[in-house]
């Protein structure tokens, strides 16, 4: 008899924390992030960005300089691919 007392109490108060519990939005998978550019396209962004901080790396002797266009092309590479690539323009 005591169990079914200790079952009852602990239905009545997950049901109570359920109603107090926000409910959130169901969230979007991460892969659809992907589907806004085709395999092609992040291809030629990988590459491009990888070829710009190469480039620096043998045609400039100034760590400061790589550094900073490592950090640049990192920053910069999806607001540039946002601009360039973006789908909703048309």
């Amino acid at each position: 008899m005591h169990q079914r007392e200790v079952k009852q109490r602990r239905q009545r108060r997950r049901a109570a924390v359920g109603r107090l519990q926000p409910s959130l939005p169901r969230r979007r998978r991460v892969a659809k992030l992907w589907t806004r550019r085709s395999r092609a396209q992040r291809a030629t962004i990988y590459l491009l960005a990888l070829a710009a901080v190469v480039l620096t790396f043998l045609l400039t002797d100034s760590w400061g300089i790589r550094l900073a266009v490592a950090a640049l092309v990192v920053i910069a590479t999806p607001a540039l691919a946002t601009l360039a690539l973006d789908r909703s323009r048309g």
